[in-house]
């Protein structure tokens, strides 16, 4: 018969966890948690700031594609076809006088390109087309701005779609 006694190190491989392991540990997965927190935090901000971008660059194009198909009087007429001022919501299916979400403030500048020859300025315009809006940060205003320029003919495109 063998007896076997057991040593001081073998029980304490069987011990529960010292007081400065558990802090360590739940330390750590507090840090995860908050980091996890912040992740997702950023990644829904990204997310939004996106999708007003996106929204954006669809209005711009939206103007820009109708600047095509007016005519060269109807391009010149600030009061019924191209306004100076307009305001767009972030859902293009919103009612009207809905506020929910961003609104899209824009401005249209109408000039003569000074860089052709004096031949050509009274037949060329240079629309610019400038989109401003505000999302908040927090309690922080942050205001973002998109801008488009391109250059209309009076015998371009248009006069070919519409006729003269």
């Amino acid at each position: 018969m063998r007896v076997t006694l057991r040593t001081r190190t073998q029980y304490q491989a069987t011990a529960g966890s010292s007081l400065p392991e558990v802090i360590f540990a739940v330390s750590l997965v507090g840090m995860m948690g908050v980091s996890l927190y912040c992740g997702f935090s950023s990644g829904f901000t990204m997310l939004r700031s996106a999708r007003q971008n996106q929204r954006a660059t669809e209005i711009l194009n939206q103007y820009t594609e109708r600047l095509r198909l007016y005519t060269w009087n109807q391009l010149l007429d600030t009061q019924n076809f191209l306004r100076p001022t307009f305001t767009e919501p972030s859902d293009p299916n919103a009612a009207p006088g809905d506020t929910e979400g961003v609104t899209y403030a824009g401005k249209v500048e109408l000039s003569t390109p000074t860089d052709l020859p004096a031949a050509y300025r009274d037949q060329v315009r240079l629309v610019t087309i400038s989109l401003t809006w505000t999302n908040m940060n927090g309690d922080t205003p942050v205001v973002n701005q998109r801008q488009v320029q391109t250059s209309v003919a009076r015998f371009g495109m248009q006069s070919y779609v519409i006729g003269p």
